[in-house]
């Protein structure tokens, strides 16, 4: 078993970036469920909480 945490911080990780493509994926039609899973599973949390702070920042 591993001590450390699993989810390791995102490389050349764009916050705002992310939060516009989270919005972008919130409206498309159907919902776009990968990258709604994908944007929120690939950062560790303090990055997660930075995509959120932009994305309430921008709607």
């Amino acid at each position: 078993l591993s001590d450390g945490a699993t989810v390791k911080p995102l490389a050349n990780f764009n916050a705002e970036k992310e939060a516009a493509e989270l919005d972008h994926a919130l409206k498309v039609k159907g919902l776009d469920e990968h990258t709604l899973i994908d944007i929120l599973t690939r950062c560790s949390n303090a990055q997660r909480q930075d995509i959120a702070f932009h994305y309430e920042r921008s709607t």
